[in-house]
């Protein structure tokens, strides 16, 4: 399998990923609680690589965020 090939068939079974492809609950339980603690106005977020469980963070209200990803599949 090509490596483009290999990702556009990565987005259709993200929920059966694991780690380390895939961030583990504890690293977004620490990453929410740093967001939480240090950050209140809204940021602006670039996420390199489509990973729903970034982009789904507890960021600030009104926070911008975009995640862009060089395969079209994911």
């Amino acid at each position: 399998m090509r490596v483009p090939e290999q990702w556009s068939s990565m987005a259709r079974v993200w929920s059966q990923v694991k780690t380390p492809l895939r961030p583990v609950q504890s690293e977004i339980d620490f990453l929410n609680s740093y967001i939480k603690k240090h950050f209140t106005k809204p940021l602006s977020i670039l996420i390199l690589g489509v990973t729903p469980e970034l982009y789904n963070l507890m960021w600030p209200p009104f926070s911008k965020i975009s995640a862009v990803d060089k395969s079209q599949g994911m």
